[in-house]
């Protein structure tokens, strides 16, 4: 206000143009009126009766319509550029609806092992396809709520590597409640007294998950590092930690065995990919059976399944690759030699 007492007049800033369209006087009360509108004070008073109200400019959208200053002091309506700028999208076109989906909690039917394993050929595909849901659409926090009062009940339970470039839930487009993660370096499971194997064994007896899921990934570095140490024992000059160094020592152990499958003529690269996929996802499976007699019955009797997979980062893609084909020579070798020890 100026010192006369007179509203002193500011020059606003000039407007971009925009594509001319049909267009509607309003009034400022007009304006305020107008759903999901809300009209911010300027500077330039306009005489109203007996109140004196300050020309406004709109802050929000509402129905695809923007509100904007006119020249002359009134409001004029015009399509919002950030609607259409979406309307002319092509992925907003074929965008998909995302269907909500029930989140599983105790007092839920434990799923059968082949309808646990479509779950998640499903789930991976959406997330392949760029068409994942789980975190779209659905109220993750509340589902969280609703999974603290009323319990879990994971339809698979995963072991997987620690890689932060493969999280087990966003891979097969999973809510919080359906899966039951494991993860460490590789992907392993080296001794009965693990953390894995008792994970595992409290998932199948305490919440009655009856998948098991263990899922390595393409170009895993600590596979790589275990063959570079057993093709260059010599070369290797980094001095490593006590507990790192026995990890390493155990995926050597399945570079090794790679080594023996493929021959001494195949590359280093050849080694690689073979010892992470059918050697440390298989190995890993049947260290679960050969470790756990609890699960081996369970596997024995088809109450429980247990299959591996493999994740590529190129393709987003998990190449499931079903039981390990030592799974009935371990189960039944172990099972004599429980009964003969008994």
């Amino acid at each position: 206000m100026a010192a006369n007492g007179a509203y002193a007049v500011q020059q606003r800033p000039a407007y971009p143009t925009y594509p001319t369209y049909p267009q509607t006087v309003m009034s400022p009360g007009q304006a305020n009126g107008l759903p999901g509108y809300r009209v911010m004070p300027s500077t330039t008073p306009v005489q109203s009766g007996s109140q004196v109200i300050r020309p406004a400019r709109i802050s929000q959208v509402s129905n695809g319509v923007h509100a904007v200053p006119a020249a002359s002091g009134v409001y004029s309506q015009r399509p919002s550029s950030a609607i259409l700028s979406a309307a002319s999208s092509p992925s907003a076109k074929t965008q998909p609806t995302s269907p909500s989906r029930k989140v599983r909690m105790v007092g839920d039917a434990p799923l059968p092992p082949q309808e646990a394993l479509r779950l998640l050929k499903e789930g991976n595909q959406r997330f392949a396809r760029g068409e994942a849901r789980a975190a779209r659409g659905q109220n993750i926090h509340q589902e969280q709520m609703q999974l603290d009062r009323a319990g879990e009940a994971p339809h698979t339970a995963v072991i997987g590597c620690a890689d932060m470039r493969a999280p087990v839930d966003t891979v097969f487009d999973a809510l919080p409640g359906d899966l039951f993660v494991l993860r460490n370096v590789g992907n392993t499971c080296s001794s009965a007294e693990c953390s894995m194997i008792g994970s595992l064994e409290f998932c199948v007896n305490a919440i009655n998950t009856r998948n098991i899921m263990v899922i390595g990934h393409k170009h895993c570095g600590a596979i790589k590092k275990a063959t570079q140490a057993l093709l260059h024992p010599h070369q290797q000059e980094e001095q490593v930690s006590k507990s790192l160094n026995v990890l390493l020592k155990r995926l050597s152990h399945i570079a090794s065995k790679a080594v023996a499958e493929l021959g001494t003529s195949a590359d280093e690269e050849a080694i690689v990919s073979h010892a992470v996929k059918m050697t440390n996802v298989f190995h890993t499976i049947d260290s679960v059976l050969k470790h756990s007699s609890f699960l081996r019955v369970k596997v024995q009797k088809g109450e429980v399944e247990v299959h591996g997979g493999l994740f590529d980062f190129q393709t987003g893609q998990v190449e499931f690759l079903g039981p390990s084909p030592q799974q009935a020579n371990i189960v039944k070798k172990w099972a004599t030699a429980e009964n003969l020890d008994a």
